[in-house]
C-alpha cells in the first residue's frame, strides 16, 4: 500500500513462486480496489494448473499464471516470499536480466541469511516428508548485489514465524 500511495497508478505485480495465487488473493483485502493492473504469478505447472482453477472458481480477473518468467511483463513489484533461494542460482538477483525492464520496486522474504565468516553454501532443508536443496545466503554479499543492480534498500525485518536454524550460525 506505501508504494501504491507513492505512486498511484495500477500496478503490475510478479510473484515468484507464488503458488496457486495465496499472496495475490491475501494482499489485494489491503489494497485500494484499482490499485493492481495484473497479478501474475510465476510457478510450477502442478501448481499454476491449480491456481487457474481457484481462480475460475473465485471468479478473480486480474491474477494470471505462468511457469517461467515473462521477458517483456513490466513489472512494477517483483515479489518472492521464500521462494529464490530454491533456485539453482547463487546470485540472488538472477532474475533481473530475465526482465526487458527492471521491476522497480522488489519485496523479499522468508530468505535464509548467514552473517560473520559463513560463506554462501546450499544445504538442504527438511520438510518433514522430503528435503529440498536451498541456498543460504551471506547477508552482506545478498544485500549488496541488490545495491549493485541499483536498488535501494528500504526496510528490514526479521520473520519470526519462519526460522531457518542453521547450526553454529550467530545470532544477529
Amino acid at each position: 500500500s506505501k508504494i501504491y500511495q507513492k505512486n498511484p497508478k495500477a500496478l503490475q505485480i510478479f510473484d515468484f513462486g507464488g503458488g496457486m495465487g495465496n499472496h495475490y488473493y491475501s494482499y489485494t483485502k489491503a489494497l485500494p480496489d484499482l490499485s493492481i493492473k495484473k497479478w501474475l504469478v510465476c510457478d510450477v505447472p502442478k501448481i499454476t494448473d491449480s491456481g487457474i482453477e481457484f481462480k475460475i472458481e473465485n471468479k478473480a480477473s486480474v491474477i494470471e499464471f505462468s511457469n517461467s518468467i515473462i521477458r517483456e511483463f513490466n513489472a512494477d513489484i517483483f515479489l518472492a516470499s521464500g521462494s529464490i533461494q530454491y533456485v539453482d542460482e547463487a546470485k540472488p538477483t538472477f532474475f533481473l536480466n530475465d526482465f526487458s525492464t527492471k521491476p522497480r520496486y522488489i519485496i523479499l522474504n522468508r530468505i535464509p541469511l548467514l552473517t560473520g565468516n559463513y560463506e554462501q553454501m546450499v544445504t538442504l532443508q527438511n520438510l518433514y516428508n522430503a528435503f529440498a536443496p536451498m541456498y543460504t545466503y551471506h547477508y552482506d554479499i545478498f544485500f549488496s548485489d541488490f545495491k549493485n543492480n541499483g536498488y535501494e534498500i528500504l526496510d528490514i525485518w526479521k520473520d519470526f514465524s519462519s526460522n531457518c536454524k542453521i547450526p553454529y550460525e550467530k545470532k544477529v
